[in-house]
């Protein structure tokens, strides 16, 4: 179906209904609805240009900055699908990546030039931007004033896949979940409506956007109108500092972020103005049941809400203040348009009260993974739903409550990591008999990365050189932050590690 139901359609909207009004801030330089609409517009243009087909991917790696919503508007535009790129990802990383969508064309800056270049080598995208100067590099801005001649666009269809965000790594075969226009369009409109957002409104993203939910109420809400304070990267001090310069209306923090602002002190966080924001909201991680009734008794006057969800699914379920406090753990009703059932491990749905593997259904949902239909099928049911693997309670008023994950992905700093990728590359090493890697409850970071290793017959394990070994080749916010040692790992007999007893005898450590 053809629709104006796409992740663009707002800054076509703004930039004639309120052309010179703010969009988007970097630092001092601010682009109005107006400009942003042109650039995006004529770059789409240029990408057409050049020949690039419709539905070919194309790589970005950036930082959160001036120049990032242009690009994630042109190519929406040009009829294109944008594949994220964490910015901590390493070379080695980013080489799968690219081969596994087959990138047409890479966008990045001079920071990352070289790593995507080194990339690049196995697999070389026919086009290679920097929205600065870099070596090798074509220009961006050169693009759009050379080559952007404005013309008609392609109309894009609202279930068409407009991005496609890999939630693996370079161990196995990264998930690449196709998200499609409608489940986005939609996530924006009712978030902005939800946290009273809007034309003349105000916020902060503070949250990557390669991050799912980062683009979502980043670049989302500047598409509701909102004018948005960027930051390039996460500083507690600098965040007080916009809450002070910017006078933001919502906010939308990560519980790792929210540890490092109760860190800072209340008192400051009062004389810069955090009080006067008037909604907030956490997501991408769960959010420790302490740091939630310190943030609601602190700032009273914010209406703050924890948000469940998942890339696949989308927003689930909300709870706002004063239900937050008033359902202890609960992690809120279904959210707007969204149907929830429980199933047992026969596929029967449970009873209120009972514990079952929660599925949702949704304008919301992903369009599958990326050349992966097997995958995709065992998320899915017949009639619709899909699950991220948690499990969950609901009760008879309809709230949820998140009991327990299903599967061993563990969230640090609302960032997922797969512990079987982590757990491949261990053992690659000589001094590593056998390994499990688990998440363990953390303050700030909602879990931390453990690996539990036999080390070899006659060796002692040296946890430095094994931190060295597992970041030369693994993006930082996957390396163990600890490594406890086991003369046997407990496995089933069919040999699968039994990751809740591991994981409950490493916590035992932590209490004891």
């Amino acid at each position: 179906m053809t629709s104006k139901l796409t992740i663009i359609e707002g800054i076509e909207y703004f930039g004639r209904a309120m052309s010179s009004s703010p969009a988007w801030s970097d630092g001092p330089e601010t682009v109005t609805f107006g400009a942003m609409k042109a650039r995006s517009d004529r770059a789409a243009s240029a990408l057409i240009g050049l020949g690039i087909e419709r539905g070919r991917h194309v790589a970005v790696l950036l930082d959160n900055q001036l120049h990032s919503p242009e690009v994630i508007a042109a190519i929406a535009k040009a009829g294109l699908v944008i594949v994220p790129l964490n910015t901590h990802s390493t070379a080695a990383e980013i080489s799968v990546l690219l081969a596994r969508c087959d990138a047409a064309a890479v966008i990045t800056e001079a920071k990352y030039a070289d790593r995507v270049s080194a990339a690049a080598a196995s697999h070389m995208p026919s086009f290679a931007f920097s929205v600065d100067r870099a070596d090798g590099y074509r220009s961006w801005d050169d693009l759009i004033e050379s080559e952007g001649v404005p013309g008609r666009l392609p109309d894009l269809n609202e279930m068409d896949t407009f991005c496609v965000s890999f939630t693996g790594g370079t161990t196995g075969q990264p998930k690449g979940v196709m998200l499609n226009h409608r489940s986005r369009a939609l996530t924006f409109h009712y978030m902005a409506l939800d946290f009273n957002l809007g034309p003349g409104r105000r916020s902060i993203n503070a949250t990557p956007l390669y991050h799912g939910a980062g683009m979502a109420y980043g670049y989302g809400f500047m598409n509701a109108g909102v004018h948005v304070q960027t930051m390039r990267k996460w500083d507690p001090e600098h965040l007080l500092e916009l809450v002070r310069t910017h006078r933001p209306n919502q906010l939308f923090l990560v519980p790792s972020q929210i540890s490092d602002l109760r860190a800072l002190g209340v008192d400051r966080m009062r004389d810069a103005g955090f009080h006067t924001i008037e909604t907030s909201f956490s997501t991408a991680a769960p959010l420790p049941h302490e740091l939630k009734t310190w943030f609601v008794e602190e700032f009273p006057e914010i209406v703050f809400a924890d948000v469940y969800g998942g890339t696949e699914a989308g927003v689930v379920s909300v709870l706002k203040t004063p239900e937050l406090t008033r359902r202890e753990r609960s992690a809120g009703p279904p959210w707007f348009m969204t149907e929830v059932k429980l199933l047992d491990e026969q596929g029967n749905e449970v009873a209120p009260g009972e514990s079952g593997e929660l599925f949702s259904r949704s304008p919301y949902l992903f369009n599958g993974y990326l050349d992966d239909p097997e995958q995709t099928a065992e998320v899915s049911t017949a009639d619709g739903f899909v699950t991220a693997g948690d499990i969950a309670v609901q009760d008879e008023d309809g709230y949820l409550y998140i009991v327990d994950r299903a599967k061993d992905m563990i969230i640090s700093g609302g960032v997922n990591v797969y512990p079987r990728e982590v757990e491949e590359l261990m053992h690659q090493h000589p001094a590593v008999s056998d390994v499990a890697v688990v998440g363990l409850p953390h303050e700030r970071w909602g879990e931390e990365i453990v690996a539990i290793v036999v080390p070899a017959p006659g060796i002692e394990l040296d946890p430095t050189a094994l931190t060295e070994y597992c970041a030369s080749t693994l993006s930082k916010f996957k390396v163990p932050k600890r490594f406890l040692v086991r003369d046997t790992l407990e496995r089933t007999v069919t040999g699968k590690l039994q990751k809740n007893q591991l994981r409950d005898w490493a916590q035992s450590l932590q209490v004891s």
